[in-house]
């Protein structure tokens, strides 16, 4: 018998069972006090939250770690069961569905609506809380508090900005933390030259400015995720490096020969390398150029680096431009910058660069001090926050 006809059948035996479940009562596992735990996470409404009815879909039975037979199915092939759900207390009970409608058919249950993604995040959310009590591990803490946030809604959340921009990472059903975050990153700031707006129906009140409990060995692996291998920067390139993911999709599309026309450390020209770019990079810091060839070993890509203007380097034949200059600091106008702002001869550049060139630049940058036709998006990570514009041409 197969493996994936097997795991079918090992689901066809376990009892579908409805009921009005409380999620105190499904996080607890031993050892583990749900409220204390995600008190001490510093998280409000904690209580509300636990003690609040939900109307259940469960299964019980042999455990897959979480695994669904509508998952396995569009797999074609039996992959390993999920460890850290079957060890972490979950062995004789997987959510199939979580939804405040009792209507719900099991039928709707082996789906991936709303209903099932809300089920996942309770399931993540009581392995990060039990490796958070039980090992204080500070990024099942962090995850932890993201999965709880997750299961909050709120009414709406409207966004207004520039008509380029792309409201629905901070638009709709948001919890109430999430939903501040939103107000205090984005209501009244200024992107592309436009000033945002952020609408909550009913109001939600601001409150203080929410504190960033992140860890720092996050941060610096969102910006290199091979940081603790050696990655090399100072204080400059730590400031304006590219994060990692982004950068991967700034380069996304380019190909042949690219030029990196202000590399710093390295970010977006080892980017592109493993898009598969032969990648030119060059700065006027020798001492930065010399980082970013050892940041690239790092990812097994190699750079071409030159230490001239990028003016001069121009004049060699390239299939496309990637820039990310210099914005003026730490104390950049995050209001207007305007492109004769920035300290770097942008303009003169885009006289001699080839046709597809792509430009990191502030998110106060204003679009029509760019001349020529460009189109523009915001570069958005994984947390939400509005990190870079992105011009394309």
């Amino acid at each position: 018998m197969s493996a994936l006809p097997f795991l079918e059948a090992l689901l066809e035996t376990y009892q579908w069972e409805r009921g009005a479940f409380s999620p105190r009562s499904l996080l607890a596992t031993p050892g583990v006090n749900p409220g204390k735990s995600l008190k001490k996470l510093g998280l409000k409404r904690v209580d509300r939250f636990l003690d609040r009815p939900l109307t259940l879909a469960i299964r019980r039975g042999p455990s897959l770690g979480g695994l669904r037979a509508a998952w396995l199915k569009r797999q074609g092939s039996a992959l390993v069961s999920l460890a850290p759900y079957s060890a972490n207390g979950w062995q004789a009970l997987d959510l199939a569905a979580v939804s405040q409608d009792e209507a719900i058919g099991l039928q709707d249950l082996h789906g991936e609506g709303p209903a099932e993604a809300r089920a996942l995040e309770l399931a993540h959310l009581a392995v990060a809380l039990r490796r958070w009590a039980l090992e204080r591990d500070a990024v099942a803490g962090v995850l932890a508090a993201e999965h709880f946030h997750a299961l909050h809604e709120t009414p709406p959340v409207q966004v207004q900005g520039p008509d380029w921009l792309d409201t629905s990472p901070w638009s709709g059903q948001r919890a109430p933390d999430n939903a501040r975050r939103t107000l205090h990153q984005l209501d009244g700031t200024w992107v592309g030259g436009v000033q945002c707006a952020v609408q909550c129906e009913p109001a939600l009140r601001k409150g203080r400015r929410p504190v960033d409990r992140e860890p720092q060995i996050l941060r610096r692996r969102r910006l290199f995720s091979r940081w603790e291998q050696g990655i090399q920067v100072d204080d400059e390139g730590l400031l304006s490096a590219t994060p990692e993911a982004l950068a991967l999709e700034l380069v996304q599309g380019l190909s042949g020969r690219v030029l990196d026309g202000s590399c710093g450390v390295g970010a977006m020209a080892i980017a592109a390398a493993r898009v598969g770019c032969q990648v030119v990079a060059c700065d006027l810091n020798q001492k930065r150029l010399e980082m970013a060839r050892h940041n690239a070993s790092l990812y097994g890509v190699q750079l071409e680096l030159l230490c001239q203007d990028v003016r001069v380097v121009l004049r060699g034949r390239f299939d496309a431009l990637i820039l990310d200059p210099p914005w003026g600091g730490r104390d950049y106008n995050r209001q207007r910058i305007r492109v004769e702002d920035l300290p770097f001869p942008l303009l003169k550049a885009l006289e001699l660069a080839p046709a597809t060139v792509r430009i990191k630049l502030p998110r106060s940058f204003v679009c029509e001090s760019l001349p020529g036709r460009w189109s523009w998006r915001a570069a958005v990570d994984a947390r939400g926050q509005l990190k870079f514009l992105v011009a394309s041409r």
